[in-house]
């Protein structure tokens, strides 16, 4: 795998969606990223694991014209109600409401994940009318972090429609999301990915940290680290 690489968020995700449409989020789906031509025959090193960054995390120029100044997607977390009897909201992250763009919030984030043997961060990659959006997480948080180097990361296009998203937490409800069947999914992607000489060889996993739409695995107060436990079960082997 190169250290850097575009995909078209769109069409990821309607794969994505497919892939994991059955199962619980976080979700997963073997990717074109590499290994799509090692030979049936040879030994094949583990699925790489790819996790999407969702950079919403962090104060920018565009959110504050939109909600005013220091506003972003923390005050949805903070503030989310419960839709139904039973459902989790609001979230508690572990820790707390950080700023993404520090690159010394983003050394935590990179040891934490390449300590559970993920792999490579996938950044949603904004672009409007010739403008970036969000891309602070990256060029200040991540590529300024003094232990960059133990990650690689990627770039997804993801300059699609927002008018058409209801607003969180009135989104889709995925049930029965729990660690124990995470991991289950997990295994299963790594052991398709490493077994069929047809597909390629890395899993994605939605998301590492898209919190308002319930894709996470940074940890939570319900579950702890208990989902990147899982991953680090499976990935490093």
């Amino acid at each position: 795998m190169t250290d850097t690489a575009f995909f078209s968020r769109r069409r990821f995700i309607q794969g994505l969606a497919a892939a994991g449409a059955n199962f619980s989020l976080p979700a997963m789906v073997p990717s074109p990223v590499s290994g799509a031509n090692i030979p049936a025959t040879a030994a094949r090193p583990r699925p790489q694991a790819v996790a999407i960054y969702c950079p919403l995390w962090h104060r920018y120029d565009h959110m504050d014209a939109w909600h005013g100044y220091g506003w972003n997607e923390w005050e949805l977390l903070k503030s989310a109600p419960p839709r139904f009897p039973g459902h989790y909201q609001p979230l508690h992250p572990s820790w707390g409401c950080f700023d993404e763009s520090d690159p010394k919030w983003a050394s935590r984030e990179i040891a934490l994940a390449a300590d559970h043997h993920i792999d490579v961060f996938l950044f949603d990659w904004y672009w409007y009318s010739g403008v970036r959006l969000m891309e602070e997480a990256l060029e200040k948080g991540f590529l300024k972090a003094r232990n960059r180097k133990r990650l690689k990361f990627a770039l997804m296009w993801a300059n699609h429609d927002w008018t058409a998203k209801t607003s969180y937490p009135y989104t889709h409800v995925v049930l029965g999301n729990t660690p124990e069947r995470f991991g289950r999914l997990c295994k299963l992607a790594a052991e398709f990915a490493t077994t069929d000489p047809k597909h390629p060889f890395a899993v994605f996993i939605n998301a590492w940290n898209e919190w308002t739409e319930g894709s996470y695995l940074l940890p939570e107060e319900k579950y702890g680290t208990a989902y990147l436990e899982a991953i680090k079960q499976v990935f490093g082997r």
